[in-house]
């Protein structure tokens, strides 16, 4: 074969195998209302802008990607997601995803009210067209619940991967919530939620998640477990934390009523410790004047409401053991009570506790949280002013 045909056969090859391109400006003035699976020029044969897949399936594969092949952004698996294809976007390609079309954000054409609120499963859903925005609470079984909040770019705004049964709060000016393996979502109003009877929000708690005065109540609650692997958070219904521990296993949280979820893993069986016991002996306590130190030996109580009656002062006990305090801290204008350690020049903090305590729980101490040595266990009361109590209770606490 000769050079020309050879070259005639390859220019042919060429025109068949290359889409002409589109005007761009003539693309932007009239973009496509819709276009299917493919590989897609930017500008050229196909326009910026958001777009939904309305396939079926979980097989559906997209990418966005950018000069020289980089992939800026992909997704495998369920139909019915967004993607925004950006104008500085070189290609777009789809494989099983069904048709695209094309969602405008400024203007959304959503299901009726009752079926935005109407139980979802598993899937996308673009807030204010398919899911009302509100919190939703996961009713599933299992530990591999997946969900993600997302933005007009698909940048997750927030995501859960663990136990089912948690809440989110779905924002109005989110773009698209996903879920799996979460089982049915049920929209919950935080102002009336279906509260389970007391008896059972204060029963004894496993790993997993609760909504606060839902399913379990707020308190003291103490876990039992045993370990380094213990983690736990409080968080707000827009699931910011609130407070959180990662550590030993045998540990007391105090879940304020205010706290919207409560979520363990690894802690072992949680119950609940209300910090009210019997009112303490108060012979010999006067209100107000503050004694000298506890003799070795002895419970430390400045007053009858700051008050540590174990461990005595002077107690020696190994690294590694849990020192559990108990006694009283309370007052007319309590806020809350925190422990310090000091080692004779400066003190650090340990723990805060928002609910006042008579004669009951105060603290566990891990006391492989500090290294060997001898150090002054301070408590004291901080009151509505935001100043502690002139009575602190002290004790000396040496670990060997």
């Amino acid at each position: 074969m000769n050079k020309l045909a050879t070259w005639a056969i390859a220019a042919i090859a060429l025109l068949t195998t290359t889409t002409l391109p589109v005007s761009s400006t003539a693309l932007a003035q009239n973009p496509p209302p819709q276009f299917r699976d493919g590989t897609y020029r930017v500008n050229e044969q196909v326009a910026p802008g958001t777009y939904r897949s309305t396939g079926k399936g979980s097989r559906c594969y997209w990418q966005r990607t950018g000069e020289g092949d980089v992939i800026l952004h992909n997704h495998y698996g369920l139909t019915g997601g967004v993607v925004t294809i950006q104008v500085t976007d070189f290609e777009f390609e789809s494989k099983g995803c069904g048709p695209w079309v094309a969602l405008d954000l400024n203007n959304r054409v959503g299901l009726p009210a009752d079926q935005q609120v109407a139980p979802k499963k598993d899937g996308f859903y673009v807030v204010g067209v398919d899911i009302a925005p509100g919190i939703w609470k996961s009713t599933g079984q299992g530990s591999r619940c997946y969900w993600a909040r997302q933005n007009t770019t698909q940048d997750i705004l927030d995501n859960h991967v663990g136990f089912t049964g948690g809440a989110v709060t779905i924002h109005p000016n989110d773009i698209e919530f996903y879920t799996k393996d979460c089982g049915t979502w049920t929209m919950l109003d935080a102002n009336n939620l279906p509260a389970a009877p007391i008896e059972q929000q204060r029963a004894a708690k496993k790993d997993g998640i609760y909504i606060i005065g839902l399913n379990m109540a707020p308190g003291r609650w103490r876990s039992n477990g045993l370990g380094k692997s213990c983690y736990w958070q409080t968080l707000t219904a827009s699931q910011d934390i609130i407070d959180n521990h990662f550590g030993v296993a045998s540990v007391i949280v105090e879940i304020a009523p205010t706290d919207f979820q409560f979520e363990a893993k690894g802690c072992g069986l949680w119950t609940l410790s209300d910090g009210v016991g019997t009112p303490i002996d108060q012979s010999g306590v006067s209100a107000g004047i503050a004694p000298a130190p506890a003799p070795a030996g002895k419970a430390a109580c400045p007053t009858a409401d700051v008050c540590i009656l174990t461990p005595a002062n002077g107690t020696r006990v190994p690294r590694g053991s849990i020192v559990a305090f108990t006694g009283t801290a309370t007052n007319p204008a309590f806020v809350r009570y925190q422990f310090l350690a000091g080692n004779g020049e400066t003190w650090g903090h340990i723990a805060d506790f928002k609910k006042a305590v008579v004669n009951g729980d105060l603290m566990e101490l891990h006391t492989d949280s500090l290294p060997s040595g001898t150090y002054t266990i301070r408590m004291q009361v901080i009151d509505n002013t935001g100043n502690a109590v002139p009575d602190k209770a002290e004790i000396q606490l040496t670990i060997e």
